[in-house]
């Protein structure tokens, strides 16, 4: 594993490289094992409509979703697990619904109350696009959050 210089900053696919060696990788509530850490290629465009990847499967838990590669169908690997509303928000990565769809499909599907609908969007948005960051998207999906507002 490559030494850290603390006096560096990282982007964050720096960052993701760096961790390869550890037994797993926490972002925004949840968990990637290092062999899944993977960035997209640069010479792809982004896309409005995010997909995940053809190979990963949603197995619900009973407290959320596992997320597995199958592209090995005699071996398959864990490659992340959500909560109840991750596994939202990965079931609605079709890539037929807009950033938008995605926020109202969550909200509502999450059976209460959003009291915060602007700080709801941007962590469904943040969330969507460190799925894309780490690979498990089949185009790079890109957010910005600005003034309250998502901007995909």
């Amino acid at each position: 594993m490559p030494q850290l210089n603390l006096n560096k900053k990282f982007s964050r696919r720096e960052f993701l490289y760096m961790l390869e060696g550890l037994a797993g990788l926490a972002i925004a509530g949840w968990m990637i094992t290092p062999e899944k850490i993977s960035t997209p290629p640069l010479d792809q465009t982004p896309k409005d409509y995010p997909e995940l990847l053809d190979a990963l499967q949603i197995k619900t838990t009973a407290d959320g979703a596992e997320v597995m590669d199958v592209s090995d169908a005699a071996n398959p690997a864990l490659v992340c697990k959500v909560n109840t509303t991750g596994t939202l928000i990965l079931n609605a990565l079709d890539g037929k619904h807009s950033l938008a769809d995605i926020i109202s499909k969550t909200a509502a599907g999450s059976g209460r109350e959003i009291a915060h609908p602007e700080i709801f969007a941007s962590r469904v948005a943040t969330f969507i696009a460190d799925l894309g960051q780490a690979g498990l998207l089949k185009y790079p999906f890109y957010v910005s959050v600005i003034e309250n507002k998502v901007v995909s």
